[in-house]
């Protein structure tokens, strides 16, 4: 690739990533800002690309209670993608062969489930955690897939490189 979106290592030590990527470690600790001040449970993790070459990418999982209905906090999460983006899908080219082909946007949120006594909800609490990516819109989740951090098949999707996580609120 063209090194496009790549984060820059920085110069200097940080109390959490011990001289991680400034980029998205960075979105990923303003925005749990705003989550501890609301008190939201949430969870850093550091997630490993399966391709060489791609840095460590930092990564927030908003908890939801372990009851939480996902469907229909996904079905307000695609009404409100409709109001604010307008569009779900669009049509781009590919880079290799510049074919246009249709992209879609918002293909529902990523949750993962720490049932009670598992080795996560010792960590970071059962429940439920929304994937959010702070570098893009809530609910993209294709430059993951693409760049190897997201494995996905037909229903189901995980980090293609156990995650380590680093920070973390509202857990056991």
């Amino acid at each position: 690739g063209k090194g496009k979106g790549m984060n820059k290592p920085v110069t200097y030590a940080s109390n959490i990533w011990n001289r991680g990527y400034a980029n998205c470690a960075g979105l990923c600790i303003v925005f749990v800002a705003a989550l501890t001040r609301l008190g939201v449970p949430y969870c850093i993790v550091s997630a490993r690309s399966c391709k060489e070459g791609l840095p460590k990418h930092a990564i927030v999982q908003v908890g939801f209670p372990e009851l939480t209905d996902i469907k229909a906090v996904n079905g307000r999460a695609k009404l409100l993608w409709g109001e604010y983006y307008g569009r779900f899908a669009e049509v781009r080219r590919d880079p290799e062969t510049q074919e246009p082909r249709w992209v879609r946007l918002f293909r529902g949120l990523k949750f993962t489930r720490s049932s009670k006594g598992s080795a996560a909800a010792q960590h970071k609490g059962p429940g439920r955690w929304l994937w959010l990516d702070p570098q893009v819109k809530i609910g993209y989740y294709l430059h993951l897939i693409e760049d190897g951090y997201i494995v996905q098949d037909r229903n189901r999707f995980s980090f293609a490189v156990t995650p380590e996580i680093k920070a973390w609120s509202g857990g056991g």
